[in-house]
């Protein structure tokens, strides 16, 4: 997941709202996992809330 959402990220950039980063991040799950099992919203939010923080000059790398 890491691997595709660093391509994302550097072909479209950064989405506008957080929000719209752990949708398209819940998407990807929906449509690689191969038990069908997609994390909650809230659990993708907390693994992206640091990286989102540091693409959004709020936190020093």
């Amino acid at each position: 997941m890491y691997a595709w959402l660093t391509v994302l990220l550097f072909e479209k950039g950064v989405p506008d709202t957080q929000t719209a980063l752990v949708s398209l991040v819940q998407d990807w799950f929906v449509q690689n996992s191969k038990s069908g099992e997609v994390p909650d919203e809230s659990t993708i939010r907390k693994r992206l809330m640091s990286l989102w923080r540091k693409l959004r000059g709020e936190e020093t790398v």
